[in-house]
């Protein structure tokens, strides 16, 4: 079992900021675009 935290960012956020906070968090977020399901 995968117990690692995984945040989302969305449109709202913008791409400047989101490419900061992924220089810093690397793979534990990701982009969330406007229609997308999340399955968990």
């Amino acid at each position: 079992m995968n117990t690692r935290t995984k945040f989302y960012t969305c449109h709202c956020t913008g791409m400047e900021a989101y490419a900061r906070l992924e220089s810093v968090m690397g793979d534990s977020i990701d982009y969330l675009p406007a229609g997308s399901v999340i399955t968990i």
